[in-house]
């Protein structure tokens, strides 16, 4: 799964909130590039420079010089642990335990005020994991070809993947091969994008 540029700075910055609860002094650029599982330090550097550009940190020039200069957003913190073996049994290992802080903007919406969720009903779309019953959280913000989108197709509401084909231009399409494309006969009207997917698991 791809995570954008948004929220790799939220990770940055709960991490760096976090740290600084546990140690009493802001984390090195080494530090946030393990904690946050980046590939270089530079990468983290980028991300710094753009959280200072837009006021959420500022830096000195020393190691250890980050400072939050905004209040991180109100939700609520559980613990984090770096990764858990979904393939054969690994050994029990005691890391370092993090915590990450369920927002808004930790599950990507960027706008609240342009968020809404819906209910999933039916099986079309389980080959992108998306079941029958699970919460869809839906952005409205301009759709990119492949992304999956709920969307009005001759007056009618569906959540589908937005293909743009040669022949008859946008249409919609399952993630099921019991279903077949769907192209609209009048209109067709996208209500905005698919953020994430809530699934209680009982």
């Amino acid at each position: 799964m791809l995570v954008d540029k948004r929220g790799s700075r939220t990770r940055i910055l709960q991490f760096i909130h976090s740290y600084l609860q546990r140690h009493h002094r802001p984390p090195t650029v080494r530090e946030i590039q393990h904690g946050c599982g980046f590939r270089s330090p530079r990468a983290v550097s980028y991300q710094l420079e753009r959280l200072e550009a837009i006021g959420s940190i500022s830096r000195q020039k020393n190691s250890r010089g980050i400072l939050l200069r905004k209040p991180l957003e109100e939700g609520f913190p559980i613990p984090f642990f770096p990764a858990i073996p979904a393939g054969p049994p690994a050994p029990m290992q005691e890391p370092e335990v993090d915590s990450v802080r369920l927002t808004p903007e930790f599950l990507g919406i960027s706008d609240r005020s342009a968020c809404f969720a819906v209910r999933v009903r039916g099986s079309s779309m389980v080959g992108a994991g998306i079941l029958d019953g699970d919460l869809a959280l839906i952005e409205k913000r301009p759709p990119r070809e492949g992304q999956i989108v709920a969307a009005l197709i001759d007056g009618e509401c569906t959540l589908k993947r937005l293909i743009l084909d040669p022949a008859h231009g946008f249409i919609l399409r399952s993630e099921n091969p019991a279903f077949a494309d769907l192209l609209p006969a009048r209109d067709l009207a996208i209500q905005g994008v698919l953020i994430a997917v809530l699934r209680k698991v009982t």
